[in-house]
């Protein structure tokens, strides 16, 4: 069945059987993309997968792949030579090359994580604006490093589409996040020769959220990354907006939902039995039916490429 977020706000009011006035739009809304966040960390949907791609840079082994947030990424390609990069743990890496010394053309990635930017190869100022005038009440943090200091900050008002440019000298950039909702989005870049973007960061999000990855050995030039990974499910702000799935997923999402808002009404009896009883059956069966294989898979992680026989593009020496 279809629903869209004004019809599962309703539906999940109706069935949790509670006061109205403590179901607040905002609370129901919070619920239901957390759960839709929940179904796509239990599913590969292929639908969510997204290509980007980016520069590396001389001496530099850590890149921040954007739009692959909250999933993980499932392959690094190498576009100038398309030979694909394979994937080792960030611990055998670090125990083939301590002290980071080896050079040349990558062809090994492992994945650290979550980022929060999309640069950090470049140092200055920070300019940010948005993409809509009406953006003038909000403000954007910034944190970063300064003088090998990691708990430098500076808070730097928007100006609706006008620019506006911090005073701290940044040598390296963590993250940049706003004090709420806007209604354009906020561009965050270095104040540099190139004017660097690191950051866009989406009306109804906070931050911009990216997969950090290592590549091996470091580069000795610019090479062209293709990155496919798995997005985060498009959020759900207006009315008409709907769970990013197909339609036979969306009463998953109100499942999903309906569990934290018992678990927040302190009902935890009641979440507990429609995980059992309806949500996880459910789940289990879309998978069945669709093929779907779950992020605990070992197809897609888990086996690393160290565990097997080496490629034969592997220096002679690699690993001694």
């Amino acid at each position: 069945m279809f629903l869209n977020l004004e019809s599962l706000r309703t539906e999940l009011t109706n069935r949790l059987k509670s006061n109205s006035a403590v179901l607040s739009d905002a609370r129901l809304n919070q619920w239901l993309n957390q759960a839709q966040d929940d179904v796509a960390n239990e599913l590969d949907f292929n639908h969510l997968l997204h290509s980007t791609t980016l520069e590396t840079v001389a001496g530099v082994r850590q890149y921040y792949a954007p739009n692959i947030a909250q999933r993980k990424i499932r392959s690094v390609v190498n576009a100038d030579t398309m030979v694909p990069l394979e994937e080792i743990s960030k611990a055998s890496l670090l125990v083939r090359d301590p002290d980071e010394g080896d050079t040349g053309s990558p062809y090994f990635y492992a994945c650290e994580g979550a980022g929060y930017i999309r640069s950090a190869h470049t140092s200055g100022t920070v300019d940010v604006a948005s993409s809509s005038a009406s953006d003038t009440t909000q403000k954007v943090r910034i944190y970063g490093r300064i003088a090998n200091q990691v708990d430098a900050t500076e808070l730097i008002s928007l100006n609706g589409v006008t620019v506006q440019t911090g005073t701290i000298t940044f040598e390296e950039v963590y993250s940049a996040t706003t004090d709420g909702t806007t209604v354009g989005r906020i561009t965050v870049n270095m104040n540099d020769t190139n004017n660097t973007v690191i950051a866009r960061i989406a009306p109804w999000l906070r931050v911009d959220e990216t997969a950090a990855f290592y590549v091996y050995p470091s580069p000795t030039a610019a090479e062209t990354l293709n990155v496919i990974g798995y997005r985060r499910p498009r959020q759900m702000v207006n009315d008409e907006d709907f769970p990013d799935f197909p339609t036979s997923y969306h009463e998953l999402v109100l499942l999903g939902a309906l569990i934290r808002g018992h678990k927040d009404l302190f009902r935890f009896n009641l979440a507990n039995d429609v995980f059992k009883t309806e949500f996880l059956p459910q789940l289990n069966k879309l998978r069945k039916e669709q093929n779907l294989r779950s992020r605990k898979s070992k197809t897609l992680v888990g086996m690393f490429k160290d565990d097997i026989i080496p490629s034969s593009n592997y220096p002679s020496n690699f690993g001694v």
